[in-house]
């Protein structure tokens, strides 16, 4: 039996017609709050090596990380609740990028829908951005519960589990009874050498 299978495949436009507005807009998801988003919803990253006006991501990370650019004369226009000022900057294969206040813009592969953000932290130098323009931290991890010790042996039964414990100190306990074993032993002998 076949079974067929549809896979969608999400465009990242990064280059809009003359005719269209870029807008950078906030948007967002409930994992890192509100960050910027292109006019299709897509959300928009930093690369932190990049120097103020200037790209330094082309070849495989511009194909991984498409920038955000505009057709030549287009003006990118900001959408309501962004401050800072959007300005275009001329990348090395002469393509125009948007940045934000002199950061550049980019999209990430990984992302196929509006508040996707799967970029975020990548390598620790890409991040979304707020609304000023300022990085989006990750939120740390809850800390995970500790491990609960293992219950002792019902009474009236034998096993070892009264040695586990979730704190890691079986090993030392192996390692005493290992030492108490190797004792008993050389006792033993000494013990039957003097007799």
């Amino acid at each position: 039996m076949a079974v067929a299978t549809a896979v969608t495949m999400v465009a990242v436009p990064t280059v809009l017609s003359a005719q269209s507005t870029v807008t950078v807009d906030v948007g967002g998801n409930g994992e890192l709050g509100e960050f910027l988003v292109a006019g299709n919803g897509m959300t928009l990253y930093i690369f932190t090596p990049d120097e103020l006006g200037v790209s330094n991501c082309t070849g495989g990370c511009a194909t991984a990380w498409p920038p955000l650019t505009v057709a030549d004369g287009e003006t990118p226009t900001l959408g309501a609740g962004v401050s800072g000022e959007l300005s275009v900057i001329t990348r090395d294969d002469s393509s125009l990028q948007v940045a934000l206040n002199g950061a550049a813009l980019y999209f990430w592969q990984g992302d196929s829908a509006p508040g996707d953000s799967n970029g975020q932290d990548v390598n620790d130098v890409w991040f979304v951005v707020d609304s000023a323009g300022a990085i989006v931290q990750t939120p740390a991890a809850a800390p995970t519960s500790p491990a609960a010790p293992v219950a002792a042996p019902a009474a009236g039964t034998t096993g070892n589990a009264g040695l586990i414990s979730s704190t890691g100190t079986t090993p030392l306990v192996v390692l005493l009874l290992l030492v108490g074993a190797i004792s008993l032993v050389f006792v033993g002998r000494r013990a039957g050498q003097t007799r």
